[in-house]
């Protein structure tokens, strides 16, 4: 499965959260259960908060409409009842027409933004403005926003014995940032690399309530994220779907049952739809928001039970912990003050005169950049120039053994080269930038990241691997804008399966920011005069360069030197089984 060990928690401190809630919601606090606080009575002395790990779970229960309220009253106590998605947003539902109650869709998005929003009389309506950061549509994809260009919606009222209500309204939410990162989580939907022999996470963000399990496998059923169709693969037979809206859970254990379509898998089909579901439901950590626990999966088809399969284990990449450098005149992993070369491939690296390099997963070939363009080294002493064009970016590799390269002034010149000497042209599909900085495939190989640049703005898109017979790359699908930078970004690399470290160059200094695939962007410890960025596993495994040569790795808030005189830091793909 893969490692979640670098992403956003479930859960968050009780400080985090009551410094987050400026809505004028109540907070309760979930310990073992999910804890509801009345609507109304005297406040009763509840004793001390607290866990055994200090860190507790809070929900959001927002007041209802109150006698008497005017129509700006109504919108407000409606828009901060967005907060409590408990009993599918039954409170902000008292705030519409009975007319309106059963029709308006709150899962249509959410619009997400940092606050200060206007409320201004239109006539017999009110119309509300913000500034949004991000966006959730209704399949639970997340998107930054490009700028803050203000979003207004009107909302018409109507009386309803004696008190206003609202009649008409925008399917969908709006939450602040702070709120939205308590009331929402992000899961990882599990599908699969063209092989099956690898998952690949796509990432959605749900609403913490009772019926999160049914939204994650309705989304599942729904099939990848529309920029990943036709790079990865799920085992659910088309036509698929749950034979009712509701997988509930029991005693840790997911019931899911399937329409018809499902009958058509055999034992090996099974066991892939098995992953799929409990690699993607075991997120859920229970608590919050009535959300129950997961541990395992039942699958059924209309109510009967399906043949009893073996579970299906795959192991997500993993590198080697230890940084790959070249230091002096060896190449090989750092180990204290020395340097534990990789057979059949340390020796030639160094020959080739590299100053970049990217390790297969197995450690038995590697790909280099020097002076006279690209080579490919193999452990058993075959070592092929593959690309000699000049201006080459350093090499990045998939885990089929193709290496890919490209000019930095040619975004669109991609070639990847098979073991064989075989070149293929890969057809790119992003418009608009004159250079491209860096390359980086993800570890299972359907995912490329890339750093293009048009004028001052670099942009970090990603885009799916298109293959064709024996995984040859065919083209890359139309790239998704993960984010618009206006400091020069000189490299990307990935931190984990869905989160990808960028170095950036500006007013003298260079910073470093985490960008996840479908989700949110965060900055990193700074540092100084930094000329590359490689990852590891997890954001505590990013391994940094100097332009003195001096190797860096990150401890806590700051970084620490772990050696000197280093060359280059390769990239890894993995580790040998």
């Amino acid at each position: 499965m893969p490692d979640r060990s670098a992403r956003p928690g479930r859960r968050r401190s009780v400080a985090r959260r009551f410094a987050a809630a400026a809505l004028p919601v109540l907070l309760v606090v979930v310990l073992s259960a999910c804890v509801g606080i009345p609507r109304g009575g005297s406040v009763q002395d509840g004793g001390t908060v607290g866990g055994s790990d200090g860190d507790v779970d809070v929900n959001f229960i927002a007041p209802g409409p109150t006698e008497g309220a005017t129509q700006e009253q109504i919108l407000r106590g409606f828009v901060d009842a967005a907060a409590s998605p408990q009993n599918n947003y039954e409170i902000a539902r008292e705030f519409l027409a009975p007319e309106l109650r059963s029709d308006w869709d709150p899962d249509a998005g959410v619009t997400i933004d940092q606050g200060g929003r206007t409320f201004a009389p239109v006539a017999d309506a009110v119309q509300l403005t913000v500034s949004p950061v991000a966006a959730v549509d209704d399949r639970g994809e997340y998107r930054e926003s490009a700028n803050s260009s203000p979003l207004s919606w009107t909302y018409g009222f109507i009386q309803v014995r004696g008190e206003w209500r609202i009649a008409s309204a925008p399917p969908g939410i709006v939450l602040e940032a702070s709120t939205f990162a308590d009331v929402f989580a992000a899961y990882s939907l599990s599908y699969f690399d063209p092989s099956y022999s690898r998952l690949v996470p796509d990432q959605r963000w749900f609403p913490s309530r009772a019926s999160t399990a049914t939204r994650i496998v309705g989304a599942l059923l729904d099939g990848p994220a529309e920029w990943l169709k036709g790079a990865v693969a799920t085992a659910f037979p088309e036509g698929t779907s749950l034979t009712s809206d509701a997988v509930p859970v029991e005693a840790g254990t997911a019931r899911v049952d399937l329409t018809k379509p499902a009958l058509q898998a055999d034992a090996v089909t099974l066991q892939r739809m098995q992953l799929q579901l409990t690699s993607s439901l075991v997120q859920l950590s229970g608590s919050v928001g009535g959300v129950a626990a997961v541990s395992n999966v039942a699958i059924t088809v209309v109510g009967n039970s399906t043949q009893t399969v073996s579970p299906l284990t795959l192991t997500a990449p993993r590198v080697d912990p230890r940084a790959l450098v070249q230091r002096g005149d060896e190449f090989g992993f750092a180990s204290g003050d020395g340097i534990e070369t990789v057979p059949g491939i340390s020796a030639a690296v160094v020959a080739a005169g590299a100053d970049a390099a990217v390790l297969s997963a197995d450690h038995d070939q590697a790909a280099v950049r020097s002076a006279a363009g690209v080579t490919v080294v193999q452990a058993d002493g075959d070592v092929r120039l593959v690309d000699d064009r000049p201006g080459l970016l350093p090499p990045t590799m998939d885990p089929f053994g193709f290496t890919w390269t490209v000019p930095a002034s040619a975004p669109t010149a991609l070639l990847a080269h098979d073991a064989a000497g075989g070149t293929v042209q890969v057809t790119t599909s992003w418009t608009g930038a004159s250079t491209i900085d860096s390359i980086q495939i993800s570890r299972e190989g359907t995912r490329l990241v890339a750093l293009l640049r048009d004028g001052t703005q670099s942009r970090l898109v990603a885009a799916a691997i298109i293959r064709g017979d024996r995984n040859a790359p065919l083209r890359l699908g139309d790239p998704v804008e993960l984010r618009v930078m206006s400091s020069e970004a000189k490299t990307v690399t990935w931190v984990d399966d869905i989160t990808v470290a960028v170095l950036l160059d500006g007013d003298g200094q260079t910073t470093i920011l985490t960008q996840q695939i479908g989700g949110r962007s965060a900055p990193v410890p700074p540092l100084a005069n930094v000329t590359t960025l490689v990852g590891g596993n997890g954001l505590t495994q990013l391994r940094a360069l100097t332009s003195d040569g001096r190797l860096l790795l990150p401890r806590g808030s700051s970084w620490q030197e772990a050696g000197g005189d280093v060359r280059f830091i390769a990239t890894q793909l993995g580790s040998p089984d």
